[in-house]
């Protein structure tokens, strides 16, 4: 294989979180990473690089590439440049499964922030087996969705006896979506995407609507419909001798109220409503354009707890994994440090290839990795 002129290239830079991204690699790469950002606006690309060297003149060295996710040309490009290629180009329904097909013909390592279960399925069904025998990693979900998750359900399942394992997982946050993760909303909640037979494993006996435990504040918790379910259940189908064969997981949002779980209810049902209809879905991606974000006060006012409760018959293990803004902050921290992982050729676990998740992928660096994020496991109770 030909020499590669970047270690890392980073798709999608001019939208919000692409920027949050660059800014966060800049402020922690190692010496000697090369890499470059790349978009399809070569004006806006610039812009960014600009502000990047305002802040730092290191990133006079930053790469600039041309790409266009509706482009294969291009896309192949783009891929052929680099070792290891990071998108944040969504909703991923819709543009990212060429930028996975492009990696994996071109023999380049692929990770991405995306955040829609349909998407996930389907890089499963149609890229696995193809990326497992060219030898490239693909790393879906590597921000807090669907991170935190994954790494904390291992954490806890280490500490459960023998017996059916159970982890249950409660959150409680304040966050402020990005046009892009507002699109991905939009495009989970209108069903883009369908779902092959057998390419991910589904759980059920998981509780439904129930009362949280005092231990994630109490009130109630609703399911909550995201992609970190398939993520977990992924890891521990790939990892059952720890999970065991019999492990459930259920996810959930935690609320104070009754009445504030039928507000979110019938919130969720307009706009599901809405994004199947074309103009509805005009109308919703409008109020919060591509490329728009929150503010720096909503940022610093967010933040997410995620209590995870696991039980054996015999045994019950509580943790907790705190942070800031998921929807930015957190994510763009997460996605930084897991693309320049991966970059180091020496990233993920040995002889893994094909699609993986986090946890597959990164195994035992994830924790320190968090920690060092000022995410730290906490164990609350063992019992």
């Amino acid at each position: 294989m030909p020499a590669r002129p970047f270690d890392l290239v980073l798709f999608g830079a001019t939208g919000f979180m692409g920027r949050l991204v660059a800014e966060r690699i800049l402020a922690t790469a190692p010496a000697g990473l090369t890499w470059a950002i790349a978009g399809r606006d070569p004006r806006k690309l610039m812009d960014v690089k600009m502000a990047l060297v305002g802040a730092d003149r290191r990133a006079a060295s930053v790469g600039l590439i041309t790409a266009d996710a509706r482009s294969p040309e291009s896309l192949a490009l783009l891929a052929e440049q680099t070792h290891v290629l990071a998108s944040t180009v969504g909703p991923f329904a819709l543009w990212g499964e060429a930028v996975v097909a492009a990696c994996v013909q071109q023999r380049t390592h692929y990770l991405d922030i995306a955040a829609e279960p349909a998407f996930v399925r389907n890089v499963a069904h149609l890229f696995d087996r193809d990326a497992r025998r060219r030898g490239v990693t693909l790393v879906c979900c590597c921000g807090f969705d669907a991170v935190p998750a994954d790494v904390g359900t291992h954490h806890v399942v280490q500490q459960l006896d023998e017996g059916p394992r159970r982890v249950l997982a409660y959150l409680r946050t304040r966050t402020h979506p990005t046009g892009g993760s507002w699109a991905s909303q939009l495009a989970v909640v209108a069903g883009s995407g369908r779902r092959p037979p057998g390419s991910l494993p589904r759980r059920g006996n998981e509780p439904s609507m129930h009362r949280a435990p005092e231990e994630a504040s109490g009130g109630y918790a609703l399911p909550l419909h995201s992609v970190d379910p398939t993520v977990v259940r992924c890891t521990a189908r790939s990892l059952a001798s720890v999970y065991g064969g019999d492990f459930v997981y259920g996810h959930y949002l935690r609320m104070a109220s009754k009445r504030r779980i039928a507000t979110a209810l019938a919130g969720r049902g307009a706009m599901a409503v809405a994004a199947r209809m074309p103009f509805g879905t005009r109308t919703l991606r409008r109020s919060l354009p591509a490329g728009e974000g929150p503010s720096d006060a909503d940022r610093q006012h967010a933040y997410f707890d995620l209590t995870l409760v696991g039980t054996t018959p015999s045994q019950r293990v509580i943790t907790r994994i705190s942070g800031g803004d998921p929807g930015t902050t957190v994510t763009s921290e997460i996605f930084a440090a897991c693309a320049q992982r991966l970059a180091d050729r020496q990233g993920t676990a040995p002889g893994r290839t094909g699609l993986l998740t986090p946890m597959l992928a990164f195994g035992d660096a994830l924790p320190p990795m968090l920690a060092e994020l000022g995410m730290p496991i906490t164990t609350l109770s063992l019992t």
